[in-house]
């Protein structure tokens, strides 16, 4: 990257005076219009293309693809102070901050009227909202388009081009960019931008009148004085040619803002610009994910590739004679269905059932309400009988569909029984856990099938929810362990698993994690063995044979209790006890503590920084066990306030607080 504070005024000479030839075998200059447009309310977007940067300074154009989130910031700031001395004409539609701005100033020139205090607005409120216009850039043409395995970690910053169908669109919202805050006691309003998805209010207002006079005002948001932007997250999946033998397709998450909203939909396949950029979160999100990091794309150029094929089917529509023709014709159905993969004979119903496939399936709204009408086909036989085949070639048939193969499974994954990630938390498990256990339980769901999945989701959980048992199953695909048994017949060996089905059922694993207290009773039946040989010569045992069996047990025994004598008193308690009298305090959280009178407190800073963070995270470890005992108990009593219709119990158990749990927020919040 080249000096982060560049001449912004050989940016300005660029966007100026860049000029390219027209068809006429003129000059003309690319920029200066468009800015001329933008500052007149004309033009809202602007795509500077990298090729264009690349004749004038080719280091520039390489600094803006390594590092495009940055000179996005520096080339806004430059067009920014451009756009007033290209407005040539008045603003005649004014939007809702053009007022409100208007509004501002003719205030403080109404309280400053007999001196030169009025400042000016681009210098008292931030860039963002004074902002009217997008800025994107546009890839260079020798750049090739990536697939969505072929991005890396290095690639984080960058300024990619990414090709694959669109699999899924969420609504577009309002996403706030700026937010505007005014004080209950000084009135004075506060900015603040915002550039990721989530973000903290702010409360105290920090304006000069509250901080001299400490009267403490609150902030409170208003919605008038804030700038929202269109937001929308698309999923995109790469393409089946790009998706090697066997594995399953990768799908990446894009952000689009402003006008690159509704582009595109589920279905097409497009080309995507944008910068690869790392999901930060800040907080106690951060701290529960470590070092893992989700990543998006954040879009500068969609381009739709399937345009071009949609116009010309259009062109080759039929007419009505020549469909008339056509369905007069009595085995139409017919050689419409083995026109399907001719290469393959036979197979009609299955080429038939594909057709309707094709055609059928449209959406039907009887009274006003929709009812799904899409076909869902299963092809089922042996090895080599061209399934692929049919499905491949309806794929290259249909306009709006995606091939996929991967590996066969056996079983169920239990992550997709829960709806779960790999790198999912425990927290997030029970959450899924809890919401699914309530929803499949057999008392409350008496559709088919709800014992069977009521039992599949606490195996899942009881399998994920352990340590080792997780690790097992992440790296063998099973929770199982080999255990090794030996037959007393014929010396064979025979080797058993255990998946721990036998520890909980799913009944009693539900009890445990609600805090359900019911009779449940458990009985334990060793199935007899049909051969048992019982052997009474050696029914007398040496009384030292026995000592020699049972000394590893002695020795363990003894080392355990070596180990309890050995091991050392902790230096606090957060509670107060015998010994620990002696109360303290944190120098910055100021988390009170308990040390004994003999307490020799560290001598340097380092080592009283050390001593004082192993309090505080005991201090967060503490309130957060109890924070989670607060929230079972609270559900534990909204759970058996369902099961029991109690409204009383339900009003109770949703008035109930978690102290704790607020505890730990204002404390995330203040020192994290």
């Amino acid at each position: 990257m080249q000096n982060t504070v560049r001449d912004y005024q050989a940016d300005k000479n660029f966007l100026n005076e860049f000029e390219i030839d027209t068809a006429d075998g003129y000059k003309a200059s690319k920029y200066a219009k468009q800015l001329r447009n933008i500052a007149n309310r004309e033009q809202t977007t602007l795509v500077i293309d990298i090729d264009d940067i690349a004749t004038v300074d080719p280091e520039l154009a390489d600094a803006i693809t390594e590092n495009c989130r940055r000179y996005t910031q520096l080339f806004s700031q430059v067009i920014q102070e451009m756009l007033p001395e290209l407005k040539d004409k008045e603003i005649q539609n004014k939007d809702v901050l053009d007022v409100y701005i208007e509004h501002r100033t003719l205030m403080e020139q109404r309280m400053h009227h007999n001196t030169d205090e009025t400042r000016d607005p681009m210098n008292r409120y931030p860039e963002e909202l004074m902002r009217r216009f997008e800025l994107y850039f546009k890839s260079s043409n020798t750049q090739k388009h990536l697939s969505v395995r072929q991005v890396k970690a290095n690639h984080v910053g960058k300024l990619i081009s990414v090709k694959g169908v669109v699999t899924r669109a969420t609504e577009v919202k309002p996403m706030i960019s700026v937010a505007t805050y005014t004080c209950d006691i000084c009135g004075a309003e506060t900015y603040q931008p915002i550039t990721s998805p989530t973000f903290m209010p702010l409360v105290m207002c920090p304006s000069q009148d509250c901080v001299t006079n400490k009267s403490g005002g609150r902030l409170s948001l208003q919605t008038r004085g804030s700038k929202f932007i269109k937001f929308q997250e698309i999923k995109i999946q790469e393409h089946t040619d790009q998706v090697p033998i066997g594995n399953i397709p990768r799908s990446m998450t894009i952000w689009c803002r402003g006008t690159n909203t509704r582009i595109c939909q589920p279905g097409d396949h497009v080309a995507i610009t944008g910068i690869f950029l790392p999901l930060l979160r800040t907080g106690f999100r951060q701290m529960t994910q470590g070092l893992l990091s989700d990543t998006f794309l954040e879009a500068h150029r969609i381009i739709l590739l399937n345009k071009s094929e949609d116009e010309e089917i259009e062109d080759k529509e039929m007419n009505e004679a020549e469909l008339a023709d056509l369905f007069a014709e009595k085995d139409l159905y017919d050689r419409l269905a083995m026109s399907i993969a001719p290469e393959i004979y036979g197979h009609e119903d299955i080429k038939k059932a594909l057709l309707l496939l094709l055609v059928g399936g449209i959406d039907k709204s009887p009274q006003g309400m929709k009812v799904r009408g899409n076909i869902n086909v299963c092809l089922m036989g042996d090895p080599g009988v061209a399934k692929s085949q049919l499905l491949s070639y309806v794929n290259r048939l249909s306009q709006r569909s995606q091939y996929t193969t991967g590996r066969c499974s056996s079983v169920v994954d239990l992550y997709e029984i829960l709806g779960v990630s790999k790198t999912s938390p425990e927290a997030d498990l029970k959450k899924a856990y809890r919401k699914l256990a309530l929803q499949f339980h057999p008392d409350k769901c008496k559709a088919p099938g709800a014992t069977e999945a009521f039992k599949a989701i606490g195996k899942a959980f009881s399998i994920l929810n352990d340590p080792k048992k997780r690790e097992q199953y992440d790296q063998y695909g099973q929770a199982m362990e080999p255990q090794h048994t030996h037959s007393s017949t014929g010396g064979r060996q025979y080797y058993y698993y255990s998946d721990g089905d036998d520890d909980f059922s799913a009944e009693e694993l539900f009890n445990l994690f609600f805090g359900y207290s019911g009779p449940t009773t458990r009985t334990y039946r060793r199935r007899q063995q049909p051969n048992t040989y019982h052997f009474t010569t050696h029914s007398t045992q040496n009384t030292t044979h026995t000592f020699v069996q049972l000394l590893p047990y002695f020795f363990l025994f003894l080392i355990s209790i070596i180990g309890t004598l050995l091991v050392s008193e902790p230096q606090f308690q957060l509670h107060r006890t015998g010994k620990y009298t002696n109360l303290r305090e944190t120098r910055i959280s100021k988390i009170q503590y308990y040390v004994k009178s003999d307490f020799q407190p560290p001598k340097t800073d380092a080592e009283l920084d050390k001593f004082e963070s192993s309090v505080i995270d005991e201090y967060i470890s503490d309130i957060r066990h109890q924070c989670y005992r607060e929230q079972q108990y609270k559900e534990s009593m909204i759970w058996r306030a369902r099961m029991m219709n109690d409204n009383n119990l339900y009003r109770q158990a949703h008035q109930q607080t978690t102290p704790s749990c607020t505890k730990l927020n204002n404390f995330v919040r203040d020192y994290a």
